[in-house]
């Protein structure tokens, strides 16, 4: 049986680097105004295509906003026989 009063050896658990976890915080916080600056750019020029009648590249900004990339295809399902 062990003491509770007698040292273990184990060193007492590691409290966070308060000064680590505010810089990972604000890496965060710079991601995130970034994408936001990225999306309000696809979001004006989506307006622009929409406004001049680019259906096209409309479609295409507002796949990207969507987080699906444009691909290419000749509207065939390849699983439909």
């Amino acid at each position: 049986m062990t003491d509770p009063n007698q040292d273990s050896g184990t060193s007492p658990p590691k409290r966070p680097d308060p000064v680590k976890g505010r810089s990972s915080v604000a890496g965060i916080v710079d991601a995130i105004l970034a994408i936001g600056s990225q999306r309000k750019a696809l979001l004006a020029h989506l307006r622009v295509a929409l406004e001049s009648g680019q259906e096209r590249e409309a479609l295409i900004l507002s796949r990207r906003l969507c987080g699906l990339d444009y691909e290419q295809s000749d509207r065939t399902h390849s699983g439909i026989n």
